[in-house]
């Protein structure tokens, strides 16, 4: 992996847990500036999302792809993002 996807990597994690993303079982890839996500989306608690709700569900996804396409060096971002709406402790 090229340096500049460690560091697109690291600003993908920093933005993920700004959203208060769970990482548990989220798998993270960049190679050549492309950016994968994989795996169940759930919020921590407290984390004002509500991702049972589907509207709220597609914007968060939305927004989230903006943001990891805003970071420089990434060139395509592909979301495969399960289902997991536990946001209970």
């Amino acid at each position: 992996m090229a340096s500049v996807d460690y560091a697109i990597q690291a600003r993908v994690r920093q933005l993920l847990a700004r959203h208060w993303v769970r990482a548990e079982g989220l798998v993270v890839g960049t190679t050549e500036g492309v950016v994968v996500l994989k795996g169940p989306l759930a919020v921590e608690p407290g984390g004002g999302t509500r991702l049972d709700d589907p509207l709220q569900r597609a914007r968060f996804l939305q927004r989230l792809r903006t943001e990891v396409a805003a970071i420089p060096g990434v060139r395509e971002v592909v979301l495969e993002m399960g289902s997991d709406l536990g946001t209970e402790d």
